[in-house]
């Protein structure tokens, strides 16, 4: 398998990357392929969210989810209330 074959079946294949990526992994640790490359999707930042309310957002999330362990919800809360200052 050459890189080569690995970009020419995603551009055919777009929806495929995850697992050809975990394929791609397997074979190269099992010795069966040389290091190939198999990008991920590029991230897209998000719409509509500015510094501001993201942190906004954040602390609210560590102060009121209660599904957190409280070391995480206070250390989260004291870390994104200094962070927005």
């Amino acid at each position: 398998m050459t890189q080569h074959e690995v970009d020419a079946w995603l551009a055919v294949n777009p929806g495929t990357r995850f697992p050809v990526r975990d394929f791609v992994v397997w074979a190269t640790r099992r010795g069966h392929a040389k290091v190939l490359d198999v990008p991920h999707w590029p991230k897209k930042d998000p719409v509509g969210m500015d510094e501001d309310f993201h942190w906004e957002l954040l602390l609210h999330q560590r102060l009121t989810d209660t599904e957190l362990p409280l070391g995480v919800r206070g250390a989260g809360g004291s870390s994104c209330s200094s962070a927005s200052t």
